[in-house]
Formats: C-alpha cells, sequence, structure tokens
C-alpha cells in the first residue's frame, strides 16, 4: 500500500490568509514551507487511488500529484474518495472533481450525506 500526503495543515493551510503569527510570517518569508489543508492519497497498486477528503486546497495537490492525467483527457488519477466528515474543509474539493470525464466514486457514511445534503449526480456517485 502507498499512501501520498496531499497536505498536512489544518484549516486554511499554512500560511492563513488573515494570520500574522509567527509560524505564517514565516511561511511567508520562506523561512518555513507553505504546506496546504490536510488530505492524503492511498493505493494498492499505483493506478488506482482513493482521495481521503477533499479539501478546499485539491486543485493545487493535484497539480503536485505523482500520478497525473492521461495525454489529451480529463480524467483526475482519483477513482474515489472516502468523506470522513462533512467539514468544508474535507468536500469544498468536491466541487472541482466536477470537472472529471468519468464519476467519481464517493464513500460516506449516511450521516455525511445528510449533513451535506447530497443527491446523486451525473459526477458523483455516492455509497
Amino acid at each position: 500500500m502507498v499512501v501520498q500526503i496531499l497536505g498536512a495543515a489544518a484549516g486554511g493551510g499554512v500560511p492563513q490568509w488573515n494570520c500574522a503569527c509567527r509560524q505564517c510570517a514565516a511561511a511567508r518569508a520562506g523561512l518555513l514551507e507553505s504546506r496546504t489543508q490536510c488530505s492524503i492519497a492511498v493505493t494498492a497498486d499505483e493506478r488506482h487511488w482513493v482521495l481521503v477528503n477533499a479539501s478546499p486546497d485539491l486543485r493545487s495537490q493535484m497539480v503536485q500529484f505523482r500520478p497525473q492525467p492521461r495525454s489529451q483527457t480529463r480524467e483526475a488519477p482519483i477513482e474515489a474518495i472516502l468523506l470522513t466528515d462533512a467539514d468544508l474543509d474535507h468536500t469544498l474539493g468536491l466541487f472541482l472533481l466536477r470537472e472529471n470525464e468519468l464519476p467519481i466514486l464517493v464513500h460516506a457514511l449516511e450521516a455525511i450525506k445528510q449533513a451535506r445534503g447530497s443527491r446523486q449526480s451525473t459526477k458523483y456517485t455516492f455509497t
């Protein structure tokens, strides 16, 4: 199994746009590495990837993601998403994935689906 860390910061990332703490100031000055919000990608075969949560930083995370879309496609290298909760920090990235050519399977507990008000769509298949 391979786990790729896509982001390891709390909500807002580092630096946060509205924060001047030492950590955020150091990241702005280049003394500390900037980080996106927490998310990981997991695979058993390095071809089929599952994303754990879809942070608002998903676009920049996918640009840095090792597996890239096949040439001349609009397919994300992610086949499924596992939502651990309904927090916006873990679900807003779903909006970005609606641009994928193929539907993406989203796994979530019923309580999470109800909290998001989710319905079946042409781009997401909720289980």
